[in-house]
């Protein structure tokens, strides 16, 4: 449980941290966030994972998708959304 923990806390220290190469849908999704319009910034975020390849990208809207998800009360969705994020650092960033 602790060893679970830590992992997310590392999780999310990386997604702050690492330079993120800029893509121009991730900019449309955060500002939708910014803007109170989860659902949109949801969809964006949901085709940046299904057509991207590059993992640094996939893990930021892995992460934003589970935080869509909370905001907009699908809190089950949320949990299964911030499992598959915890899935990929674990495959991406675990030695």
């Amino acid at each position: 449980m602790i060893s679970a923990r830590i992992t997310a806390v590392f999780a999310v220290f990386m997604l702050f941290i690492q330079i993120v190469i800029a893509n121009p849908q991730l900019d449309e999704a955060h500002r939708l966030c910014n803007q109170l319009n989860y659902q949109k910034a949801l969809e964006i975020y949901q085709s940046i994972d299904k057509q991207c390849d590059d993992p640094s990208v996939q893990r930021e809207a892995r992460f934003y998708i589970g935080s869509c998800k909370r905001h907009l009360h699908d809190y089950w969705g949320a949990i299964s959304a911030y499992e598959v994020f915890l899935n990929h650092i674990r495959k991406h960033y675990t030695p």
